[in-house]
């Protein structure tokens, strides 16, 4: 399954969808936001890097609108087309021809969001 990047459909539609979440279990959507905003805090790990770990489970998991929020995020944390390229290495070695297709797709992704940023 590759990952399938429609960058202003899906920047478009992840809010609205978010909305409809919060409407529909409030309490199940607060709760993991709350656990999100605690769990991307610097602590023993720096921010950055639990994003990239996050990504490399949503590029695993072949989740287009799950790396798009990750690497909307490491964008605006600073990530360098550097630091992912070499995070980019992990998903070759990890997944094969599958992980480079799909560390491909990252790498265009982030230059799409840089480009328009």
């Amino acid at each position: 399954m590759s990952l399938d990047f429609n960058l202003k459909g899906q920047l478009e539609h992840i809010p609205r969808q978010k909305r409809l979440l919060y409407r529909a279990v409030p309490d199940p959507m607060t709760r993991m936001e709350a656990m999100s905003k605690t769990v991307y805090q610097d602590s023993a790990l720096p921010t950055k890097t639990k994003s990239l770990i996050a990504l490399a489970m949503a590029v695993q998991a072949a989740s287009a609108g799950c790396v798009l929020e990750h690497v909307t995020a490491l964008v605006k944390q600073g990530l360098s087309r550097a630091e992912l390229a070499d995070a980019c290495s992990v998903f070759l070695e990890m997944g094969g021809s599958v992980g480079a297709a799909r560390a491909g797709q990252v790498l265009d992704l982030f230059d799409q969001l840089v480009c328009t940023s």
